[in-house]
């Protein structure tokens, strides 16, 4: 399993910048803030993206995870910066991204095994995921089960 390394917030703006300074290619959002837009394409190391902890499809899980483990209330809500609620956020988002969705979508970590990565994380200027959860825990959980099959996933696009 993938055990997460959560870089500082102003280590991620540097890098995150840095990286927007000579990014070469775009990719065109239709599902951002309800329109089309044109963001810069980056790569940057799969360590780097932290999950974003107001996720409704994570909701009722993180709520299960708090009683379980006797968290505080908060555990999740301000903890985006905490190791422990990034680990947690990935070990919820798992079964998310073995799962299909309906009968016509197979699971993400199926077609990740399969294809390269097709769409962007779409990410914040700090490095919190907006769009693109699931996507990034199969990579990661791929990469670290098998490195050498998967090292196309030791960087992401953002």
């Amino acid at each position: 399993m993938y055990k997460t390394s959560t870089k500082l917030p102003q280590e991620r703006i540097l890098i995150i910048g840095d990286s927007l300074k000579s990014s070469k290619e775009n990719f065109t959002f239709y599902e951002y803030q309800n329109k089309r837009v044109d963001l810069p394409v980056i790569r940057v190391d799969i360590t780097l993206p932290v999950y974003r902890m107001e996720n409704y499809r994570t909701r009722t899980a993180q709520i299960k995870y708090i009683h379980a483990n006797k968290e505080r209330p908060d555990f999740f809500s301000s903890g985006q910066e905490n190791e422990s609620a990034q680990q947690a956020q990935h070990e919820i988002l798992i079964p998310f991204a073995k799962q299909g969705r309906a009968d016509s979508i197979s699971p993400i970590i199926e077609e990740l095994q399969i294809e390269e990565q097709r769409e962007p994380i779409l990410i914040t200027s700090g490095g919190v995921v907006v769009n693109g959860n699931r996507r990034l825990t199969a990579m990661r959980e791929l990469w670290s089960e098998n490195p050498g099959d998967f090292k196309r996933f030791q960087y992401v696009d953002c």
